[in-house]
């Protein structure tokens, strides 16, 4: 069995999101190295989350990262996942680099996997690494394909509080209404626990 079949079996295995949270927190070793196969980790771990939250009357449906084929077997696309729940679809792509900041092109790439697809689909861009500033700037202008930003800080709040379905719709509706991108999902909902009196 390959490291990556290895950890796509243990991910699929987790029950909970803490356990997804426990393996998150040792896929690195202490110098900062991929313990499992560079990346993989976010990838199946994200589309376990989501599974993790379906429920009878708000089913989630999952694609774990797959390839997209064509007719002679050549491979066309690498997709890392695909989540579909209350009407809403998105292709996941998942960065977490050690060295350097995300530039442009896996954000081009995305909105081209999107262009080929039913307009009603989204992208979700999840990024332990940031974005470099052009990167930063050149997105607002991707429309009419939508791409959402997830950050560290939103995957481990997710991951701490089985919200990843809350935030998939709470940024969807952030970038319609306020055409923000990268809407702030952890910090907005520690504020909003802050101001709520407990009794």
């Amino acid at each position: 069995m390959t490291k990556t079949k290895e950890l796509e079996v243990k991910i699929k295995d987790c029950k909970t999101h803490r356990e997804l949270k426990a393996l998150w927190n040792t896929r690195k070793n202490k110098n900062g190295e991929d313990v499992w196969p560079k990346g993989k980790v976010m990838e199946f771990l994200i589309a376990k989350a989501f599974e993790l939250e379906s429920r009878e009357d708000k089913p989630v449906f999952v694609t774990y990262p797959y390839g997209v084929r064509e007719q002679h077997n050549m491979e066309l696309e690498q997709i890392d996942g695909a989540v579909h729940v209350n009407g809403l679809h998105a292709l996941i792509e998942c960065k977490d680099y050690k060295d350097s900041n995300i530039e442009i092109s896996p954000l081009v790439k995305l909105r081209f996997r999107l262009q080929v697809r039913h307009s009603s689909a989204f992208g979700i861009f999840v990024s332990c690494t940031e974005m470099t500033d052009p990167a930063e700037y050149w997105i607002q202008f991707m429309a009419p394909q939508l791409i959402i930003f997830w950050n560290k800080e939103d995957l481990e709040f997710c991951l701490d509080n089985s919200c990843f379905v809350d935030c998939m719709e709470t940024k969807y509706r952030m970038a319609i209404d306020k055409r923000d991108y990268n809407f702030n999902y952890h910090q907005s909902k520690k504020i909003l626990e802050e101001c709520i009196p407990l009794f």
